[in-house]
């Protein structure tokens, strides 16, 4: 199973990320609405692409966790032990928590 971080690519997440690893996590999915690290010129590429050459332990989805069919598919594509939201909730429905 995988742990899922959901809402950033950026130093945050990629921390989270590779703290987790370190701990003794077999896989991790990272999913953000682009799929992209959040800003360029930081090391953040550099520091995804060390987290990808993992062994084929990290995975990276596109996905707006926003909207619940994308959300939904999440788990179906990688069966989830536990989930890390990383962005700010603003906004967002809180009866997609009470659903899951």
């Amino acid at each position: 199973k995988y742990v899922t971080i959901t809402g950033r690519l950026g130093g945050l997440g990629l921390a989270a990320s590779a703290w987790l690893l370190g701990s003794g996590c077999n896989r991790l999915l990272l999913s953000s609405r682009s799929g992209r690290v959040a800003r360029d010129g930081q090391g953040l590429q550099e520091r995804l692409n060390a987290l990808l050459w993992n062994n084929g332990r990290v995975v990276v989805l596109v996905c707006d966790s926003s909207q619940s069919c994308q959300a939904a598919s999440l788990v179906e594509v990688a069966p989830t032990s536990g989930l890390i939201h990383m962005y700010p909730s603003r906004g967002s429905n809180p009866g997609l928590a009470a659903r899951c």
